[in-house]
């Protein structure tokens, strides 16, 4: 079993700090950020992609784990049998550049010979998230869930909430590897110093254990890490 704790940190340090407090005190093995505090995450043991947008670290249960893929707003890494990947994409990025943005996750997605799950910021409406309908963006995204036969596991509750208007943006994303009935999926009420809830993830039957391999944080572009 994993767990895998996501929340947006709107920059603040206070949200980083809370967000790590959650995932301890819940048992969480990892804790993924979207929008982190770029100075913390530059010192400390988090893997951020390339822009600082978003950051995963270990948190609890010394699970070894490799550096995946880095670019800008996407950063996976791997597990024994699992690829966790952390993504962002801003609100204010015009069409273009979010199916851009898409496009490579999908690659990222459809080369890997392992399960996937894609968690993170995609700041877009989609029905499949539970949305009343779908926008542009989402759209773009639900050709992604067709061509790579993914699911998107929300259940329709809010991850964002500010100034009266609640949305659904900070998605779960398991690929046809992974079986939906394996996935328990919740957006916790816990302070998070942040207009967006935290959104817990407890994947099953995903072993963890895997060989100690080094984090190569020069990596920035697609590359299997393989133990000896």
């Amino acid at each position: 079993m994993s767990k895998i704790l996501l929340i947006n940190n709107n920059r603040s340090l206070l949200s980083c700090d809370l967000s790590t407090e959650i995932a301890t005190r819940g048992n969480y093995n990892f804790l993924v950020a979207t929008e982190p505090n770029v100075n913390l995450v530059a010192r400390s043991q988090w893997v951020p992609d390339r822009n600082g947008d978003v950051a995963i670290r270990g948190i609890v249960g010394n699970i070894d784990y490799s550096l995946y893929y880095r670019d800008e707003g996407i950063v996976a890494i791997e597990l024994r049998d699992i690829v966790i990947i952390g993504v962002y994409i801003s609100p204010n990025c015009v069409l273009e550049f979010f199916q851009h943005r898409i496009f490579n996750l999908q690659q990222v997605v459809m080369r890997s010979r392992k399960r996937v799950i894609v968690v993170g910021g995609f700041n877009c409406r989609t029905a499949l998230a539970g949305a009343a309908s779908s926008n542009a963006r989402g759209r773009i995204l639900e050709d992604l869930l067709e061509v790579t036969g993914a699911i998107c596991v929300n259940d329709g509750a809010a991850t964002y909430s500010a100034r009266g208007h609640e949305s659904i943006i900070d998605l779960v994303i398991i690929d046809s590897r992974i079986r939906i009935d394996t996935i328990d999926f919740s957006v916790l009420n816990e302070e998070t110093a942040s207009d967006h809830k935290a959104v817990s993830i407890t994947i099953r039957d995903c072993p963890s254990r895997v060989m100690q391999i080094n984090i190569n944080h020069r990596l920035t572009d697609y590359q299997i890490h393989r133990g000896n």
